[in-house]
């Protein structure tokens, strides 16, 4: 689960963090935490990468509010909790499908419910997707907007609706072998495909998200099988 913590007070942040570290070792979930001091900050670059969102209300700058009125245009799913002093600053948060909000300071045992619960609605609604681990963090991209995957060397390049991603943490027999059940196939050595965005096969060619890639001889009586019972419903 990928976290953010918006929270400028320090003492604050260092207490939603041990908290959620609790919870990570008692609940057996894998976390990555991001801590942020400013809704600029967290806005900046953002690509839908987070499962849940903290976000203290009031900060220097962008207030909390503004800040998740921002994100709710770029990121209709992900889940919004809100730190605040004072409980009548968190309602106004529901106009933005806050999950919850906590008073400062807040209980451990509260959190750990809710946590439970968002880790529970999760597994239930989560779409089919794969984790991109990146130098400076992590990305969720539901396999659905993955084009294709490049390897080139050490490198694997995601090739995405949104962007490529670039890295290093697994190889192409390992993502061949976890994406085949989502009818991710390859059409030589150096690209995995997924059949969904396929739009044309032309002889050795292949044209997928607008790129054109190479097929293969030796991949190429398998691929258009693959590519056939994929068209066929048959996946």
């Amino acid at each position: 689960m990928n976290i953010a913590v918006l929270e400028d007070e320090r003492e604050s942040a260092e207490a939603i963090r041990s908290a959620l570290n609790r919870w990570k070792e008692e609940s057996n979930e894998e976390l990555q935490l991001t801590f942020f001091s400013s809704g600029e900050e967290l806005l900046k670059d953002y690509v839908s990468q987070f499962d849940v969102i903290f976000l203290d209300i009031i900060l220097p700058g962008m207030t909390g509010m503004q800040t998740a009125e921002s994100l709710r245009e770029k990121d209709p799913d992900v889940v919004l909790i809100f730190l605040t002093n004072m409980a009548q600053y968190a309602i106004d948060g529901y106009k933005y499908s806050a999950a919850d909000y906590f008073v400062k300071p807040f209980s451990y045992y509260a959190l750990k419910m809710r946590m439970d619960r968002i880790k529970g609605q999760m597994k239930v609604k989560k779409p089919a997707e794969c984790v991109i681990r990146l130098p400076n963090g992590l990305i969720r991209m539901p396999l659905e907007k993955i084009q294709y995957i490049e390897s080139v060397g050490h490198e694997t390049t995601f090739h995405t609706v949104d962007g490529t991603y670039t890295t290093r943490d697994k190889s192409m027999r390992q993502l061949e072998k976890e994406l085949y059940p989502y009818s991710f196939r390859r059409c030589n050595v150096s690209y995995l495909v997924n059949l969904k965005h396929c739009t044309a096969v032309r002889d050795y060619e292949l044209t997928v998200g607008g790129d054109t890639l190479v097929i293969s001889r030796a991949k190429r009586k398998d691929f258009l099988y693959e590519m056939s019972k994929y068209l066929s419903g048959d996946k």
